[in-house]
């Protein structure tokens, strides 16, 4: 993991989280409505984040 740079873990761990609370939420110990708004706002991040690496920089 040395070679991960800071958004690549920070991404990494965003991920972890994402997996446990889905896992809660298959074994009913979480509500699956706030896991849904959850996963719609970390898609709006990623794409921020996505569009924040891929705009070419100004000549």
């Amino acid at each position: 993991m040395s070679n991960m740079n800071d958004a690549q873990l920070k991404i990494l761990a965003a991920a972890a989280l994402l997996a446990v609370w889905g896992a809660l939420v298959a074994f009913g110990q979480a509500e699956a409505d706030a896991y849904v708004n959850f996963i719609q706002s970390a898609l709006v991040g990623l794409g921020v984040f996505h569009a924040a690496l891929t705009i070419p920089p100004k000549e």
